[in-house]
């Protein structure tokens, strides 16, 4: 089943962000009201921008308004008179305080519901309180848009909001807020509940599928988060050996423990354990910096004919050879003939003696003599043989075995999605090969530095792709940390190119490292496809009621069904 996989640009929206402002005291002066005088004024309003007051009985004789003062009265059975200040939307109270007729003594009990952004003020006396005025101290709430909403990225990829990510494991994600003072991470840490990692910007590995939150922990953005969900992809790990040969270029290099082939680097060819009889046949070979690497397949039949040279007395060296596709008749000593060019192996029950040979290197170049005979081991000039001769011929070198190179291939299978490339990353070779169960599937590929501020936008059908021949993206020629974009396509009877899979988005570094494996979707066209929020394509005729991710146009929406 296809699964659902978007990287897409985020795309910054402004929302609200409540801050307080300084704060401001205002005076309510009850001898400037309008109220003349009364013997009742409960349920008096005073209206103001921030705030109302109201005038309660409670209980007793009703309150009273006498010229230049709220007079509340007391009780010795029942609640007093009092008033609440009531704070509007977009006020905050902070404090009140009364002044009172001149002379008195007696106030009034004052409580705050910062709740209800409120205070209660009673009169807990059994005699009458006299309010001349009340001071008020408030905050007005500021709304303002931040520049930008929480952003994340994996790899250097912006995250949008509901999407869906397919990742290798243990991949690191960086998360900056610029206009917060602290945010959260929220993630579902192997199914123990939910971690957290607090600050403005920071890291952490992907270790685990499932939903991650971003959100901030004192209430910017008005409360919005950031979501998105992460499948975890194992890579398919091989790791082999290769041989590793380097010419000799000192008889010091050579000791009776190493392995050696004959090599001609004018002809770019060994001596190979294969012969006519007489001579040894060639075998081609790569030659950089004097050193060969991947002679041949660990199973093919025919290599470089491979000996040991043991030291015999003060200045001469026999040569054996260990792995001779000769007659079971032959045997391993490694000889030259009397009179003849002849390379041979001897018999078995032979003695070393024909074996002997001295040994000096010049130039790279080694003389090996047999002493017996007084032939040199050379490449023919004109045949594809490796013989003994007295004199002419192409001069040889001796290559030793060194320490085997290792060998890193990364193999990622998406094939339980429908026509999704593999891509298989020779760490070594720095080489990604893409490949498809559709023979008849294309690759073409965008690269471009990681610093660049490319969008990862999904992207339609468009000019400006490289066609990948045979889907093999070479990137060891690469000093900087690259983005590679990969999509499979194919082409139409009318020749339209068709794009087959979404797009592969993957940071590769310097030293060849592949960090992340990402998808971006390609633009759909017609019906929206629906997806639940483990990535799954679903059927939207059977699809159960909840909520779903829909993909349309290139865009990924939340959708309840």
């Amino acid at each position: 089943m296809k699964k659902l996989l978007l990287f897409c640009s985020l795309l910054l929206s402004l929302l609200p962000l409540s801050l307080p402002a300084a704060a401001e005291t205002e005076n309510v002066d009850f001898t400037k009201v309008s109220w003349t005088n009364t013997n009742d004024i409960s349920d008096e309003v005073l209206d103001y921008e921030y705030c109302t007051i109201t005038i309660k009985q409670g209980g007793g004789i009703a309150p009273k308004y006498t010229s230049s003062h709220v007079r509340l009265y007391g009780s010795n059975n029942k609640d007093g008179n009092y008033l609440t200040i009531n704070g509007k939307d977009g006020y905050t109270l902070k404090s009140v305080s009364f002044s009172y007729k001149s002379g008195e003594n007696r106030s009034l009990t004052i409580t705050q519901d910062e709740t209800n952004n409120s205070f209660l003020c009673k009169n807990e006396n059994t005699a009458q309180v006299n309010v001349k005025s009340v001071s008020i101290t408030y905050e007005k709430i500021v709304t303002t848009t931040p520049a930008e909403k929480p952003e994340v990225s994996i790899n250097g990829v912006s995250i949008e909001d509901g999407c869906f990510y397919e990742i290798s494991k243990g991949s690191p994600a960086e998360i900056s807020a610029k206009s917060a003072t602290s945010i959260a991470i929220l993630y579902n840490n192997n199914g123990d509940g939910l971690d957290e990692i607090t600050g403005n910007k920071g890291s952490f590995n992907i270790t685990t599928s499932g939903e991650y939150i971003i959100e901030s922990t004192n209430g910017e953005y008005g409360g919005e988060t950031l979501s998105f969900t992460v499948n975890i992809i194992d890579p398919e790990k091989t790791i082999t050996s290769t041989d590793v040969w380097e010419k000799v270029l000192s008889t010091d290099a050579i000791t009776d423990d190493g392995e050696y082939i004959l090599v001609c680097e004018k002809k770019n060819d060994v001596a190979s354990n294969e012969d006519n009889d007489r001579n040894r046949k060639v075998l081609p070979v790569t030659i950089t910096d004097s050193k060969i690497k991947s002679l041949l397949a660990q199973d093919a039949e025919k290599h470089p004919l491979i000996i040991s040279i043991k030291k015999e007395g003060e200045n001469n060296y026999y040569l054996f050879a260990t792995n001779y596709l000769g007659s079971t008749a032959n045997g391993n000593y490694l000889r030259g003939e009397s009179g003849q060019n002849y390379l041979k192996v001897g018999a078995k029950n032979s003695t070393k003696d024909n074996a002997i040979a001295t040994i000096s290197i010049s130039q790279g170049n080694a003389t090996i003599t047999f002493t017996n005979i007084s032939r040199t081991i050379k490449r023919n000039d004109s045949s594809a043989l490796y013989g003994a001769y007295a004199s002419g011929q192409t001069a040889v070198q001796l290559y030793k075995k060194g320490e085997p190179e290792q060998n890193e291939t990364l193999k990622y299978s998406t094939k339980e999605y429908l026509d999704l490339p593999d891509f298989e990353h020779d760490v070594t070779a720095k080489t990604i090969t893409f490949t498809c169960s559709n023979p008849n599937v294309l690759f073409e590929e965008k690269h471009y530095d990681a610093a660049s501020t490319q969008s990862y936008a999904p992207k339609a059908v468009a000019d400006g792709w490289n066609a990948m021949a045979d889907g093999v993206f070479d990137h060891s020629a690469f000093t900087n940390d690259i983005i590679l974009e990969t999509r499979a396509y194919r082409e139409d009877a009318d020749g339209n190119r068709v794009v087959e899979s979404p797009i592969h988005a993957m940071r590769i570094s310097a030293s060849g490292t592949v960090t992340g494996i990402e998808s971006v979707a390609a633009e759909a066209e017609g019906e929206g496809e629906l997806f639940n929020l483990q990535g799954v394509r679903v059927n939207r005729a059977t699809a159960a009621p909840g909520l779903y991710i829909e993909r349309r146009g290139g865009k990924a929406v939340k959708v309840i069904l």
